[in-house]
């Protein structure tokens, strides 16, 4: 660690105050240096001088950071100088930078610093001021003519020469009165005790950089005291306020005030007399005179500087907190006929800001939140450049532009410079009634509400963030540029013969109705809404990225009607309707420069015709459709012409007229949800394309196609692209009588509601996949359907006789089937599975979980029946709808014991066994017996003394069970 590092013994010995508080528990020393310390110009160690540091960098100063903590992370590496010793021996041609040291001469003796420069770790002066001093290595100065001098350390604070600095003394003031004489030394006079500094005391400091300071509960400094060749009095006080006049004083050039709490706090210096203040309450401020640097942090009070008519001298204040603001510069008493002060930085006031002088090119505005109020720099009528640096300015500090607005006035400037840092700032107003230049560059989001000047013939944007400029008064020719890689927003529209660049960001501008200058907005996805056909000489220009020109249905049936329109404009993407069709509208999309990408906001009033459309066209639809509209390309003679159907929308909406688009044979579809608050509808559009074979839906928001696609070519509709879940995310779609077999895909994740039954072409088959939500699949076709239902909670219904292949998931399942031979596996889950009065062998699957199987009616061709796989204890088979009235099955609790033949019985001899019987429906019998490996169940219906088909009923258990022990109960047999 360096010996510049923090110091705590030599702090708590150097300022009993801070040692008496430490020693109480209230603070650490530490601490209180970075809160308090360096903003009361105390050094941290006696080699750190931190009034010397922040007089001679005005950066550091006016940034508002603790100076120790600079010069260990940045500026010794930049060759800043800690303290006036070094400074004079190092400094040789005063510029504060140690750029007189010689490295070479230093990494040439000290080879490891030479490593160590060369890794890029650190620069030999940095070693040198942080460590080498201090380890006795020997440093070297380049001097006049060349000459390299050798110079040794440490370098303490004061004196001129290395190893023999001069330190001064330290004094203590008492209650009495005291008479101090100070040395030629950099003197310390401590007031530790509180109110030692009195009227009595005559203090006479002498030469060198002294510093002397006190603690006060007064309100008012002493008056009528002597105090001489004192340069830095740092008061603390605990008093409600806090007056004191330092006129009288020589030599003081820092006064600094900490503490004072809710009162007036007036502070009257000469004008070369930096001043401080920190007041921790509500006080109003007056400051009379000073000069250079003035600092002024303060609650809930008003700040008047020179305000009196007296001379000050600053060339940069800095306000913390605070309502209103008024500053003076002040040459002489006339007032406001001052040059000298530069740059004005404000945070965090609460009220307006009224700069008067004749100097102010810079103004700093940072953690604004009141609506309503200005920052006005009036530069007595002397033509000047600004810089206007913001950092979160903001009405309301909630990030976003809101009702109100900061306003910053400026009559005089004639260019002006904003720029956002730090963080974004919102409702901003910017009046610069003279400025010709106004440039903006935004390293952080930037909303001005107004941009006023209205002899600004050039507007040039920079930076990576966002900037919007809500309303603009500019020069009838201003030219606009933007090199921005951010957002750019010019909301009010641009005048006929203003121009506009963009650069690589997303460019959102206005046209003029006539514009007759070049407008090119860039690479990026731009946003341009045109207001009328461009007059002579006006162009737009898109560039590169997706860019979307907005306009009127009306006006796009004008600007299509003709080639006029294509001959003006270049390198779009996107036509976009701002609003629903007012009329029928015919859209000759031969006529819009390659355009080939439609937006509508609904056709509610009329027919909306677009014609002449080329390959992989794309309809956006952002409302509902009431009326009959269409799409045709301009060529449709190939064989998979693809059409884009995206529907975008904060919800779902209905049309309710049908969507024509002829001769196509892909549809890709894409739904897009325009916000984030979930959706309670899905959108509805009954589309008409009876060429198209294949259909692809992908998107977050469900569709249904009710009334539309029922045409009989398609042979592909593939939903699975569809993500959200729920009951608004999934596919609702009633097929036609299909031609073809068909694949049928249902979304991922949401309710997929799908109707194939009049797909019923002899020898075709419907393949129909879903996704994980609850699907509703009714195929009632009477083909050879392939259905895998996926994971969700479904159902599938088939009541005809087609021999169906389904398949369940993981959720609960409930399967019905009619007459034909099925193939189902029911999957896990709790699933049930409904067999009709079959004419075929229908094989069941039951998965795990607890499944039921339900027959609903008898076979009715011989020796057929329903095999069942998969059965445990705890599932049922449920024979409720076949068993008549049921009388004797009532009577039932259990099995009981199976049906036993002799070894040369064969299966049909063990079926007459079983139903021996009056089996009527009076006296309905279940019976069990095993054959062959597997357990059957038999339920004897009929009065015959054997089996008869299309009365009794047996259904297989594949797998040998024990079933005399499970219970019986109104036909519901459920296994233990």
């Amino acid at each position: 660690m360096s010996n510049l590092a923090f110091n705590e013994t030599f702090y708590l010995t150097t300022y009993p105050d801070v040692l008496s508080a430490v020693l109480r528990g209230q603070i650490t020393a530490l601490e209180h240096f970075n809160r308090f310390g360096w903003q009361e110009q105390r050094n941290p160690n006696q080699y750190f001088n931190t009034t010397e540091y922040l007089l001679r960098y005005a950066d550091v100063r006016n940034a508002r950071i603790n100076p120790l903590d600079h010069f260990l992370a940045n500026g010794a590496k930049e060759g800043r100088l800690p303290n006036s010793n070094i400074d004079g021996t190092v400094d040789v041609n005063n510029d504060n930078i140690a750029n007189d040291f010689n490295a070479k001469a230093y990494t040439d003796l000290y080879t490891d610093v030479g490593a160590a420069v060369t890794a890029g770790q650190m620069t030999a002066y940095q070693h040198y001021v942080l460590f080498g001093q201090f380890e006795g290595r020997t440093g070297f100065v380049t001097g006049a003519g060349g000459v390299v001098t050798p110079i040794t350390g440490p370098f303490i604070n004061g004196g001129t020469s290395g190893g023999t600095p001069s330190t001064g003394s330290t004094f203590a003031l008492t209650i009495g009165a005291d008479a101090i004489k100070g040395t030629s030394g950099n003197d310390t006079i401590n007031g530790g005790i509180l109110n030692s500094f009195s009227a009595f005391d005559v203090i006479g400091a002498g030469a060198g950089v002294d510093t002397m300071t006190v603690l006060t509960d007064k309100t008012t400094a002493p008056n009528g005291l002597s105090v001489t060749g004192l340069e830095t009095l740092n008061v603390n006080t605990s008093g409600a306020g806090y007056a004191i006049n330092t006129t009288g004083y020589t030599g003081l050039t820092a006064l600094n005030v900490t503490g004072a709490t809710a009162g007036q706090v007036t502070l009257t210096t000469a004008a070369t007399t930096d001043i401080t203040l920190s007041a921790t309450g509500a006080s109003d401020v007056d400051i009379v005179g000073g000069g250079e640097s003035l600092s002024v942090t303060t609650g809930a009070g008003s700040i008047q500087v020179g305000a009196t008519a007296v001379a000050n001298a600053y060339t940069s204040a800095v306000f913390v907190g605070g309502t209103t603001i008024e500053i003076h510069d002040n040459a002489t008493t006339a007032q406001n006929d001052g040059t000298k002060l530069k740059s004005v930085s404000i945070d965090g006031n609460t009220g307006s800001v009224d700069i008067s002088g004749g100097g102010v090119t810079s103004i700093t505005a940072a953690n604004l939140v009141t609506a309503g109020v200005s920052i006005t720099n009036v530069d007595l009528d002397k033509a000047h450049t600004l810089d206007l640096i913001l950092n979160r300015v903001d009405d309301s500090a909630d990030g976003a532009a809101t009702g109100g607005t900061i306003t910053f006035v400026d009559g005089e400037a004639t260019s002006v410079a904003v720029s956002s840092t730090g963080g974004a700032s919102w409702d901003v107003t910017l009046n610069a009634a003279k400025a010709t230049t106004v440039t903006i560059a935004a390293d952080e989001n930037l909303q001005l509400d107004a941009l006023t000047a209205g002899l600004a013939t050039k507007v040039a944007i920079s930076g990576d963030s966002a900037v919007v400029i809500a309303a603009h008064t500019l020069d009838a020719a201003a030219a606009i540029t933007s090199t921005s890689t951010g957002a750019v927003t010019v909301t009010g529209a641009l005048l006929a013969g203003q121009s506009y660049t963009g650069g690589t960001g997303v460019d959102t501008i206005t046209l003029s109705a006539t514009g007759t200058k070049a407008v090119a907005t860039g690479a990026g996805n731009d946003a341009i809404t045109y207001a009328g056909a461009l007059g002579a000489g006006g162009s737009l220009d898109g560039g590169e990225g997706i860019d979307t020109l907005t306009m009127t249905a009306a006006q796009a049936v004008t600007a299509t009607g003709s080639a006029t329109f294509a001959g003006t404009v270049s390198n779009l993407e996107v036509l976009r309707f701002s609003a629903a069709t007012g009329a029928a509208a015919a859209i000759n999309m031969a006529n819009a420069d390659g355009i080939n990408s439609l937006s509508i906001a609904g056709a509610t009033v009329g027919a909306l015709a677009v014609t002449n459309a080329a390959a992989n066209f794309t309809l956006t639809q952002r409302a509902l459709t009431s009326s009959a509209s269409s799409v045709s390309l301009a060529s449709d003679v190939g064989t998979s012409d693809n059409v884009n159907l995206v529907y975008s929308a904060a919800d779902g909406f209905t049309s309710s007229a049908a969507f024509t688009i002829a001769n196509v044979e892909r549809l890709t579809i894409t739904t897009t949800d325009a916000d984030t608050t979930a959706q309670t509808a899905v959108i509805v559009t009954p589309l008409t394309a009876t060429s198209a074979s294949a259909v692809t839906v992908a998107g977050n928001m469900g569709i249904s196609f009710i009334g539309g696609l029922t045409h009989t070519t398609l042979t592909s509709l593939d939903a699975s692209g569809l993500t959200a879940a729920g009951a608004f995310g999934g596919l609702t779609w009633t097929a036609g009588a299909l031609a073809a077999s068909s694949d049928i895909k249902g979304s991922a994740a949401g309710t997929n509601t799908v109707i194939f039954s009049a797909a019923n072409t002899a020898g075709t088959f419907v393949t129909y996949t879903g996704g994980t939500g609850a699907d509703v699949i009714t195929g009632s076709n009477g083909l050879n359907n392939v259905v895998s239902l996926g994971d969700g909670a479904n159902s599938f219904t088939s009541t005809g006789a087609g021999n169906n292949t389904i398949t369940g998931g993981a959720g609960v399942d409930t399967i019905t089937v009619g007459t034909g031979s099925n193939a189902i596996v029911a999957g896990a889950g709790n699933d049930v599975v409904r067999i009709g009065a079959a004419a075929g062998l229908n094989t069941v699957n039951v998965g795990t979980g607890t499944d039921t199987v339900i027959l609903d009616g008898i076979q009715t061709a011989s020796g057929y029946y329903t095999s069942v796989t998969g059965m445990t204890a705890g599932d049922v088979v449920n024979l409720s709808a076949v068993i008549g009235t049921a009388a004797a099955v009532s009577a039932q609790t259990t099995m009981g014991a199976k049906v036993t033949l002799g070894g040369a019985s064969n299966f049909a001899n063990y079926l007459d066994a079983t139903t021996a019987g009056d089996g009527n429906t009076a006296n309905t019998i279940i019976k069990w017996f095993q054959f062959g490996g597997n357990t059957y169940i038999v339920e004897d219906t009929s009065a015959a003394a054997t089996f008869q088909n299309g009365a009794d009923t047996v259904i297989e258990l594949v797998g040998t069970f024990d079933l005399s022990t499970s219970t019986i109960a109104g036909g519901v047999i459920t296994l233990v």
